[in-house]
Parts: structure tokens; C-alpha cells; sequence
């Protein structure tokens, strides 16, 4: 059956409005001529001919019965987030004039949640290749930040079969090709994927050579033989030298070896590889917000974070990211960059392409032409008032912006609630009543009896008491000055239990300023990176100030770093307060 709407260039306008109106009022999905939908960024790069046609044969019998989903763009038209099969079969089938239309979900995204949901949709509902499916993955898992628990969930899949999926990722293309001509079979291809590159060349052509495919069991017994090279192994050989495992021993024995050498427990091998990582990522976690290594597969879960060039971010806010929870180092457990350190790297991809795309927006901004002064004139004295620069506000550089570690967001968090309780308990009495007032006519649970009995145990107060008229007799046998300053405790009460955002409206109100109350500190810079110290360091001036000594402290170990910032002969510390720790204003 033709899918067929009356449709004409000279009315497309009047048929969009009538078409977003019908999306609201029916529960039908609307349909949208094929003429104005664009592909989008599809992670599916091959489509069966035959299955397209047969999916083309079916369209022409019942129609598409499954909505494709798309967003629309700026221009009047609509991209593909999910069905880009259901829409090829379609114009397979009956063309792609503007009579041709479809039934599509309309959803407004984002360039990162439309990603996603491709992503998804592809996985979880349209079948795909095993190199599609790690592609796929591999996207899904950097848009996760690199969480694979989280990104299996996504997809639906178990642990296992997300890991074995994303080794595929360091298939090289003749191992890939090999795949998708069924030269070898999917449990081959993961094998040969966890190989240094070198080594899966030479096991491919070694496998293709058989005159019968050996079976994955029987493949995988072979590799495990000849692939533990312990000239390339990263950690410590000593104990490796007289090992019965270790085939330079036993040359007679391993005649098919990639080199000489080898190790045969490979228990024993990985296991001493992956202690040998994880010491090179604890050696960074002083220097560090995040420290990970980097497997197979997670392609998409760091960049490098850069300030200047085509992915650069800019100068301010590349010193602004330092200091940002997601910024850090990786070590490399690829087979062919084992234990490579790659410091600098930003581990929320989706966060750095936006930066990226801020800075670029911005320049465009600025260098956008100007009209001259003369012909500014001109148009000003034609129009008669203020020239069109005047009228125009000026557009400034995006605001550097960051997420601050967790360190630093539960250290200042712990800080803006001890100022609270501190400025509610010591202010007057009217500004304390009213305090306890707002508290009580937003949420009064938060009023905590047990941080209440905390202040008033000296004056023979217990929470404990479980007679509300013992407790009354005891409030009024307290002088007046004792009552009042009981009183004073109640609002100071909420410190731990109100909404941090509340506890930082209130000390807005109050017009409290956080310098009248804190300073740089030795606990502070403990729970922070050397990184995040030397960004700091950067904002306040006190890099400067150091001069000479400061690369000395920067490259020596962080208590003396920590120590050397805080004990500047003659430098005046109060009102020094880093952006990270000032409460948002309104």
C-alpha cells in the first residue's frame, strides 16, 4: 500500500503547523513526508541488501508498522535518531518524492541524548554486527564515563558480554574483515582482538592457514602458548627466569612461538600485569582527581584536554578544568601501549566536546565583521539615534565553568553547614526567630532533636526524656537567658538536615561572606590532587608569589607542596578564597 499525503512545496509551512498540532491532539503517530527527514548519526555502518529488501517487500504488503523516531532540526526538517532501516525500505519501496511519508515520533534532544538513544536503539532492538555492536558499546560506555556496569545496564546486556563485545575495538582491519566474511568466527575474532597488533597478524595468518578452522576452545589453548611474551611483559621478571611455565626453558617443547620466551601460566602473567597497572595508576592518585586504565573498548571514555586547536577548549577554561572532578590521568593496559601513562586527560567526553563547541561559537562571535565607522554613521544619521554597536551588547567570552571534585564538594559542603549553624545560633534574636520561622514553614522535620539535645545537655535538656510534661516542667524552671539561649539552638538545628542549597539561600539573605569565617587551611589542601592544589595556586596568586620555589614544591611530594603554600613569609591569607569554595549567590 502507497503511502501517500498531498503535500506541496508552497504550503510546507501551513502543513508543519498542522502536523505539530495533530502530534499533540491524537494518539495516533503523525506521519512526515520522507522528503524533509535526514539520516543521522547512525552507529549501523553496513545494511544487509537482501534484509533491506525483504524489510522493502513487507513495507509495500502492511506498511511500517513500527514508528522510526526523529527531532527536529533548525531548519524546518526532521533527522533520524532511531529507523533508519524502516526509512531506507521505505524509499526503497515507494521512492522519496514528497507524496511519500512515514510515521515518526517527533522528540526534541539534545545532540548527546540523540546519540544515546541511537545507540541504544541499534543494541537493544535492531539487530546488528558483532563490529557494529562494539562500536555501538564503545560510544555507549563513554557517554557512561566509563562506568561498564552502567553502560551493560543500558544496553541489557550481562558484564561478560559487554567486555568481550568492546575487545573488538582493538580488532585490527584485516582481523575485522576476516569477521565479516565469516573467514573466522566471532569467539576467533575476540581472541585475536586482546593480541598486540603485530601478534594478531601473524595469529590470523596462522589461523587461515588451517585446513580445518580449529574450534575457539582449541584457538585459545594455542594463543595462550605462544602469545605471553615476557620480553614485552611490563612487570618485574625475576621470579620468571627459572619458572617451569617459562618456555625459554622448555624450548623443545613450544616449537610455534611468536617469540622467544613465553610465559604458559596465564593466570600467573595476568595477574602480575595487572598489579603492575594498578601501582602505576596509585602512583598518580596523589597528582590526580581521577586515575583509570584504559582497556579495550573504552575509546570514547577520555580525550585530552587541551586549550588551544581545533579541539581545544580555551585558555580559561583548560585552567579552569584542572580542577574539575572528571580531569586526570589514564594507564594504558592496551596490548600494544601497556603501561603508557597519558596525564591531562578529561574522563567526561560529552562535557569536553561542549566546552569545545562554546569556544568556538564565541570566536565566531568575535570575529564576526564589522561595520565600519563611516557606514555605521551613515545608517545612524538615515535612522536618526544611537548607532546599531551602541544598541548592541557586547558579547563576552563564555564563563570558565567546572565540577569540583567530590573531595571538595563534601569538604565545603561540611563547611557552609558549620558557618550556618554557627551565624543562626549567634544572631539576634529577631534574625533567629525568623530564621526558625522560614525553617518551619518549609519542611519542620528537619529540626533535629537529637543536634538540639547536643547544645542543651548542659542546661539538663534530654531528648531522650520520653514525657512531653517532664520535658515542659523542665523548660520552665530555665531562667530567662537560659531559655533564650536554648531558644537560639532550635533553628541551628536544621545545619545537618536542610538542603545544602537552603543552607547557602539562608547565609545569602543573611548577607553572611564565607572570608569572615574560613580560610585556606592545611585540611582543606589534604583532601585535594597536587593538580587541583597547582590550579589554586594559579587563581589566587600565590604562584606567582613563589616564584622560583614553586616548580621545587610542585615536583616534591604533596605534604611539603601543602606546606610551602601555607607558610608564605609576610602573605596576607585571610580574604583568600578559592572560587570552588564560595556558596552560589541567589
Amino acid at each position: 500500500m502507497r503511502n501517500f499525503q498531498p503535500y506541496g512545496s508552497h504550503s510546507r509551512r501551513v502543513w508543519l503547523h498542522v502536523f505539530q498540532f495533530e502530534a499533540m491532539q491524537t494518539t495516533q503517530h503523525p506521519r512526515i513526508p520522507v522528503n524533509l527527514i535526514d539520516r543521522g548519526n547512525n552507529p549501523r555502518k553496513h545494511f544487509d541488501e537482501a534484509h533491506l529488501n525483504d524489510l522493502a517487500n513487507s513495507i509495500k504488503q502492511v506498511g511500517v508498522l513500527q514508528p522510526i523516531l526523529v527531532r527536529p532540526t533548525d531548519n524546518g526538517r526532521f533527522q533520524i535518531v532511531a529507523g533508519e532501516r524502516r526509512y531506507r525500505a521505505t524509499i526503497l519501496a515507494f521512492g522519496n518524492d514528497e507524496s511519500i511519508s512515514i510515521p515518526a515520533m517527533v522528540q526534541t534532544m539534545s545532540d548527546e541524548e540523540a546519540d544515546r538513544a541511537a545507540l541504544t536503539e541499534n543494541v537493544v532492538r535492531e539487530k546488528m554486527s558483532a563490529l557494529d555492536e562494539a562500536e555501538s558499546a564503545a560510544r555507549i560506555l563513554g557517554s557512561c564515563k566509563g562506568d561498564r556496569d552502567e553502560a551493560a545496564r543500558m544496553l541489557g546486556w550481562n558484564r561478560t558480554t559487554l567486555d568481550r563485545r568492546l575487545s573488538l575495538m582493538y580488532a585490527i582491519p584485516s582481523v575485522r574483515d576476516a569477521l565479516r566474511n565469516d573467514d573466522i568466527t566471532l569467539g576467533h575474532a575476540e581472541l585475536l582482538a586482546v593480541l598486540r597488533k603485530e601478534s594478531q597478524e601473524v595469529a590470523l595468518s596462522m589461523l587461515l592457514k588451517q585446513e580445518k578452522r580449529p574450534s575457539v576452545a582449541a584457538f585459545k589453548d594455542m594463543l595462550e602458548r605462544m602469545a605471553l611474551s615476557l620480553e614485552s611483559a611490563i612487570f618485574v621478571k625475576e621470579d620468571c627466569q627459572n619458572c617451569q611455565f617459562n618456555t625459554g626453558n622448555q624450548q623443545a617443547l613450544f616449537a610455534e612461538t611468536l617469540t622467544t620466551g613465553n610465559c604458559t601460566n596465564k593466570p600467573c602473567y595476568d595477574q602480575k600485569t595487572d598489579a603492575h597497572l594498578e601501582a602505576l595508576a596509585q602512583s598518580l592518585r596523589d597528582d590526580y582527581q581521577v586515575v583509570r586504565i584504559i582497556r579495550p573498548g573504552d575509546n570514547f571514555t577520555i580525550i585530552p584536554l587541551r586549550a588551544d586547536g581545533p579541539k581545544g577548549v580555551g585558555t580559561e577554561q583548560a585552567q579552569a578544568c584542572r580542577s574539575c572532578q572528571n580531569f586526570g590521568a589514564a594507564v594504558s593496559a592496551v596490548p600494544d601501549k601497556l603501561g603508557q601513562v597519558y596525564k591531562d586527560q578529561c574522563s567526561d567526553t560529552a562535557c569536553n566536546v561542549r566546552m569545545v563547541a562554546a569556544r568556538i561559537k564565541a570566536e565566531t562571535v568575535q570575529s564576526a565583521p564589522q561595520q565600519t565607522p563611516t557606514e555605521t554613521a551613515a545608517k545612524t544619521k538615515e535612522q536618526g539615534g544611537q548607532t546599531e554597536a551602541a544598541k548592541a551588547p557586547k558579547k563576552a567570552a563564555p564563563e570558565s565553568s567546572v565540577e569540583p571534585s567530590n573531595a571538595v564538594k563534601t569538604y565545603r559542603e561540611e563547611v557552609w553547614r558549620a558557618i550556618f549553624k554557627r551565624v543562626v545560633q549567634r544572631a539576634d534574636t529577631v534574625t533567629n526567630r525568623s530564621v526558625l520561622l522560614a525553617i518551619v514553614l518549609h519542611r519542620p522535620s528537619v529540626l533535629s532533636s537529637r543536634n538540639l539535645s547536643e547544645e542543651t545537655a548542659a542546661l539538663g535538656l534530654k531528648h531522650t526524656e520520653t514525657n512531653v510534661g517532664k520535658l515542659l516542667a523542665d523548660c520552665l524552671s530555665l531562667e530567662n537567658a537560659q531559655l533564650s539561649a536554648a531558644l537560639s539552638h532550635v533553628a541551628a538545628s536544621a545545619s545537618a538536615d536542610l538542603e545544602i542549597q537552603h543552607i547557602t539561600g539562608i547565609l545569602n539573605t543573611l548577607e553572611v561572606k564565607i572570608e569572615q569565617h574560613w580560610q585556606l587551611n592545611a585540611q582543606f589542601l589534604g583532601r585535594l590532587t597536587k593538580n587541583e592544589i597547582d590550579t589554586l595556586c594559579t587563581e589566587l596568586g600565590i604562584k606567582t608569589v613563589l616564584d622560583g620555589q614553586y616548580a621545587k614544591l610542585l615536583a616534591g611530594k604533596k605534604d611539603d607542596f601543602v606546606k610551602g603554600v601555607l607558610e608564605i613569609k609576610d602573605f596576607e591569607y585571610i580574604g583568600l578564597i578559592p572560587k570552588a569554595m564560595k556558596w552560589p549567590k541567589g
